[in-house]
């Protein structure tokens, strides 16, 4: 059985990786794989549209605990060998002084691995340069990423990502609305952990039944999200749980409320209680409805966060939410 070694010594990776996709992924994994020690080395500008630091976030975590350091080439150089006549000699002791080693091979997937391999004095291994097993650029990447979705690295695609909640007062179709959207768009449900919870368990409510359902609800998030497509529809979050707690006790414990402050989404859905309620065994305070919506839009005012209200009869609140989730993926195809 033929056992695969890697050729001695250190391999250079130079790119912009803006972003990091599975062109760039495949590129450093075959440096990996080659060579015993890889310096991917991210070259950015301050005038770029993704910040370096933050290219270089994302592949540390792509890489970490790999043979593959990750390095940050902050530097203004010239990108063209036109624009300046030491091009080269700029670039190889940049490199050199940011690597703070030579490297002995040079791997790329473009034309310019030949001569940063010769002032660098080392050998030019080259990889997917046609584009056949790739063919995608950044460029295409950051002007549709939702249409290149499987082709970006796990850590861009929670950047690229959009959450959406839907909130509100009891039996306003919230859950039924939630649904609707996720599959109306093929993105996936954040269920609301409450109902499971008290289907499962009952109705009765205590401190400690508040504390299980907002972590059910942060587990449920965090568990699903990174095999999740470009759109999440959250059906509720955790400042609801906060204003559940207050409800029925008067408070919420303050890790609760931090949670809820450090939750992020692209745009609420905040559903109004303009529809009969109409009771069941997990519905508690019909006559808190509009204390609840007026609670909510209070916390979404406050702190700014971009909502839709979502009123009317059933039908125009389908079309509402409908336009609003398709106005927020830009897709045409979604309306």
């Amino acid at each position: 059985m033929n056992t695969h070694v890697p050729l001695q010594g250190r391999a250079l990776v130079l790119g912009k990786f803006l972003p990091p996709h599975r062109g760039h992924q495949f590129l450093i994994d075959m440096a990996a794989s080659m060579v015993e020690e890889v310096f991917c080395v991210v070259g950015s500008l301050q005038r770029e549209p993704i910040p370096g630091v933050q290219r270089v976030q994302w592949l540390e975590e792509l890489y970490a605990h790999t043979n593959v350091t990750i390095i940050h080439l902050d530097r203004e150089l010239p990108q063209y060998p036109e624009e300046h006549p030491d091009f080269w000699d700029l670039w190889r002791d940049s490199l050199l002084e940011y690597m703070g080693c030579s490297p002995d091979y040079v791997v790329a997937s473009e034309p310019y691995g030949t001569p940063l391999a010769k002032v660098l004095d080392a050998v030019f291994l080259p990889q997917n340069v046609s584009r056949s097993v790739f063919p995608v650029s950044g460029t295409a990447v950051r002007d549709r990423p939702f249409a290149h979705w499987d082709l970006l690295t796990v850590p861009v695609q929670r950047h690229y990502r959009k959450h959406i909640a839907v909130v509100g007062p009891e039996s306003c179709g919230k859950s039924t609305l939630a649904s609707m959207l996720a599959t109306h768009v093929e993105a996936q449900l954040i269920p609301e952990y409450a109902r499971e919870w008290i289907e499962q368990r009952g109705s009765d409510m205590t401190t400690d039944t508040i504390a299980h359902i907002a972590r059910g609800q942060r587990s449920l998030q965090s568990t699903l999200e990174d095999a999740a497509g470009p759109l999440l529809i959250h059906d509720t979050e955790l400042f609801s749980t906060v204003l559940w707690s207050n409800l029925f006790f008067g408070s919420c414990p303050d890790w609760i409320e931090k949670l809820a402050t450090e939750q992020q989404f692209d745009h609420y859905l905040l559903l109004k209680d303009d529809v009969p309620f109409v009771p069941d065994d997990v519905r508690y305070f019909p006559e808190q409805r509009r204390n609840f919506f007026k609670a909510f839009k209070s916390y979404l005012d406050e702190r700014s966060h971009p909502y839709t209200v979502i009123e009317g009869n059933w039908e125009e609140r389908d079309q509402t939410a409908r336009a609003c989730v398709a106005s927020i993926l830009g897709d045409t195809n979604a309306e």
